[in-house]
C-alpha cells in the first residue's frame, strides 16, 4: 500500500488477531492474520485506538458479555481512555503520510 498511496494510508483493523468467519456471503471477511498497535507505530503508523477495551469484544465486534446495554455503556466510557492508548483498544485506526 505505501507504494501505491499518492497522500496518506489508512488502515482500520482489530487490534491483534480476533478470528473471524466469513460472512454474508463474502468469503473475503475471513481473518487470516492481526496487527497491534506496537507493529503499527514500529512501521511509522500514527495510531488511534477505537471501540473501547479490547476484552469487552469478539468476533465481529459483537459484545462478549451481558447485559448488552451496560457492557456497551462501559466500551462507550472505556473509549476515552483507549483513544491515546491503543494498546487496550479493541481496533485501531492507523494512519501514514504516503511518501
Amino acid at each position: 500500500m505505501e507504494k501505491l498511496a499518492k497522500n496518506k494510508i489508512v488502515i482500520i483493523t482489530p487490534n491483534g488477531f480476533v478470528p473471524q468467519k466469513a460472512y454474508g456471503g463474502n468469503p473475503w471477511q475471513k481473518h487470516k492474520s492481526g496487527w497491534t498497535s506496537k507493529e503499527m507505530r514500529k512501521r511509522g503508523f500514527k495510531v488511534v485506538g477505537l471501540r473501547g477495551w479490547k476484552g469487552f469484544r469478539g468476533e465481529l465486534s459483537y459484545l462478549k458479555y451481558n447485559p448488552k446495554i451496560l457492557f456497551y455503556i462501559l466500551s462507550t466510557i472505556t473509549q476515552f481512555f483507549v483513544r491515546n492508548n491503543p494498546d487496550y483498544a479493541f481496533q485501531i485506526i492507523c494512519t501514514k503520510k504516503a511518501k
